[in-house]
């Protein structure tokens, strides 16, 4: 596979997915189970055709593993070692009794079987892949494990009579687990078998904004289909200490969304929600008054730009507009503005365009609301119609 990818001008390594090093280890184990061949290195073949290598062990148990590489992204799993071992089963079990003993069973063969041991994550809440009670092995990983497994049993040419049972283990899994996102999402005591390419892209955005898509979905599955949607920590303490107590201290789901506002706003349409109200600090939302939906420094950083153009518009005089100029952070440009008696203008000129931008991503199709803070300031403001928003999440805070 290509090793390389270039990201911010920079040359930087792909890594491999722990989907992809568990049907690696997979492959060792049925190699030993069923041939007697204790491998060193296996080929597998990833979910986009391309063929990966990988270096693999026999532990001391028994299992196979491979150590995860999350190439040159910043990845909590990177270093862990990635454990299967092959079993033979003389029992097979019910399908009724597979959630029960948290097996899943390959849909395509019968001979196959594949749990998860220590290390690796249980589903404790609706919304993801699996069941509740199920280990966290997403499907792709699951067809990978199952499909590189296959390839030994066909090549031994052991018959449909014999069933095996793959289980998946991670040591040190579920320490490493608390640093990733998986005890918000429900996920306990581990870390999950994840995928969908069987590569791991430095610097991946996908796998927030896939992370992003289940919390909605878990909240979809709890009945909640209006939800607010913050960048981060300072976006969450503003809707605790401001908004929810408008709303009566209503339990109402909040999403973080990082930078990602265009990839949230198009999940709300995919998935019909019903109201999404949006709630953050005027350094992140600001750039949306340009239609900047992806407010990372690195995507584009026009701060002084925007709040420039629209202190112009407002009659902000030449020599104070090159004042604003001179500002490090909005929060300083907020000051000025305050001082020279424009800053209210200014953020109404600001929530205009925002409310303009967002309407055009959304069309009609999800109705929103969007309430900008400074840290020094508190509120600024709202786009227009967030008064009817907050109406309805109350309502549906009352009622969900």
């Amino acid at each position: 596979m290509e090793l390389y990818r270039y990201r911010n001008q920079k040359k930087m390594r792909r890594g491999l997915s722990t989907g992809t090093c568990a049907a690696a280890a997979a492959k060792a184990a049925m190699e030993e189970l069923v041939r007697d061949r204790s491998e060193t290195k296996v080929s597998v073949r990833l979910p986009g055709g391309e063929q990966a290598s990988l270096d693999v062990a026999k532990a001391p148990d028994g299992s196979f593993f491979t150590i995860k590489d999350g190439g040159d992204d910043p990845d909590a799993t990177s270093g862990l070692e990635i454990h299967v071992r092959a079993a033979r089963m003389d029992f097979p079990p019910l399908e009724e009794d597979l959630n029960r003993l948290h097996m899943f069973h390959d849909p395509e063969d019968p001979r196959m079987y594949l749990t998860g041991g220590p290390g690796v994550g249980m589903v404790t809440r609706k919304g993801l892949e699996q069941d509740i009670g199920m280990y966290a092995i997403n499907q792709v990983p699951r067809r990978m494990i199952f499909s590189s497994a296959k390839e030994v049993l066909d090549a031994a040419e052991i018959g449909h009579a014999d069933r095996v049972l793959l289980t998946v283990s991670v040591p040190g899994g579920e320490a490493a687990a608390l640093k990733t996102f998986n005890p918000k999402l429900g996920i306990i005591n581990g870390i999950s078998i994840l995928g969908t390419s069987g590569v791991v892209e430095p610097m991946s955005e996908q796998s927030i904004v896939d992370t992003i898509e289940v919390e909605i979905r878990q909240q979809l599955a709890n009945g909640s289909r209006s939800m607010i949607f913050v960048p981060g920590n300072m976006g969450a303490r503003y809707v605790e200490h401001d908004v929810l107590p408008r709303l009566g201290d209503l339990r109402l789901p909040i999403i973080q969304i990082s930078n990602y506002v265009g990839d949230a706003l198009d999940l709300a349409v995919s998935y019909e929600l019903e109201n999404v109200l949006l709630v953050g600090n005027i350094g992140k939302f600001i750039k949306l008054a340009a239609g900047i939906m992806n407010t990372h420094s690195h995507t584009a950083d026009a701060r002084w730009e925007i709040m420039v153009s629209h202190a112009a518009l407002q009659g902000v005089e030449t020599p104070r507009l090159k004042e604003l100029r001179q500002c490090i952070t909005t929060e300083e440009m907020l000051t000025k503005l305050l001082e020279w008696g424009s800053l209210e203008p200014v953020v109404r000129s600001l929530l205009s365009e925002i409310d303009r931008h967002l309407s055009a991503r959304l069309g009609d199709r999800v109705p929103f609301g969007l309430k900008m803070y400074s840290e020094r300031y508190g509120l600024l403001g709202e786009t227009p119609g967030t008064g009817k928003i907050l109406k309805a999440l109350k309502h549906a805070g009352g009622t969900e």
